[in-house]
């Protein structure tokens, strides 16, 4: 009796398992592009509201945080003289957040550089060009 009541499970079991995909080998995310770093940056500006010059460390790779990849920014304020420490996270192209750093990110211990991908400040206008004076009007002489 046992047997016929499990003949109709294991059958509808065997159906189902034509339609699943196999598993696919897990692949070890790679280092972003420099596109891709840089778009992650300024996502993390904009999100935090980091002001004055930006600075960044080199990227690594990391076995803690939302990414494998991670690279620490750091926002100058002339005005304050104070330093904020972001961790920035990718895995492949894919920027996967940031958050304030903390002591297992090692921030403290990088050597920093200008970020260069961040927009250059707007030139100042030239001056206008003076308008030809109209009350002073040299005479040539033409004898």
């Amino acid at each position: 009796m046992r047997a016929l009541l499990m003949l109709p499970l294991c059958c509808t079991l065997a159906a189902c398992s034509e339609n699943l995909s196999p598993i696919k080998p897990y692949e070890r995310p790679v280092m972003p592009t420099t596109v891709a770093v840089n778009k992650g940056i300024a996502q993390t500006v904009a999100e935090e509201k980091i002001t004055g010059s930006i600075e960044m460390s080199d990227l690594r790779e990391t076995d803690h945080g939302p990414g494998r990849f991670m690279l620490c920014i750091r926002g100058v304020e002339p005005k304050y003289s104070r330093l904020t420490s972001y961790a920035v996270f990718f895995d492949n192209e894919d920027y996967k957040g940031s958050r304030m750093a903390v002591l297992i990110d090692d921030c403290e211990k990088q050597a920093y550089r200008p970020y260069v991908g961040q927009p250059a400040a707007a030139a100042p206008p030239a001056p206008a060009a003076e308008p030809p004076d109209r009350h002073h009007h040299k005479h040539q002489n033409t004898f």
